[in-house]
């Protein structure tokens, strides 16, 4: 079970929490999924790279519509898809990674020791 900080922390690295009916999920947001997209006025996509490397339009349209979520119970990365790009999920589980990283490394406040003058 992921605690508290872990979750900021995958929050804060792009993930959206959502609890409904007992279940407690983080979403991946293109963020998370170090997808990099630009627009067009009309909404379509002009260009698109995921994690700096150029990807097609029509790959991108299919990734930002991918359901990759963290279960916060068992602290697994799961697809709602079968046919999720391989490619993607390594970016969502890198960016998961690196973010539970950083919180295991946090320095730990060490007790301040108090000594007696006599």
């Amino acid at each position: 079970m992921l605690n508290e900080k872990q979750i900021e922390a995958l929050e804060k690295a792009g993930f959206n929490r959502w609890t409904k009916n007992g279940m407690d999920r983080l979403y991946a947001s293109k963020e998370a999924m170090q997808l990099e997209l630009t627009y067009y006025k009309t909404g379509n996509i002009s260009s698109a790279a995921l994690m700096g490397e150029k990807i097609s339009h029509g790959k991108a349209y299919k990734m930002i519509s991918s359901k990759i979520y963290i279960d916060i119970e068992t602290g697994e990365l799961i697809s709602k898809y079968d046919d999720v790009d391989y490619e993607l999920m390594n970016a969502v589980r890198e960016t998961m990674e690196k973010a539970l990283t950083e919180v295991e490394e946090e320095p730990k406040e060490e007790p301040k020791e108090e000594h007696e003058m006599d």
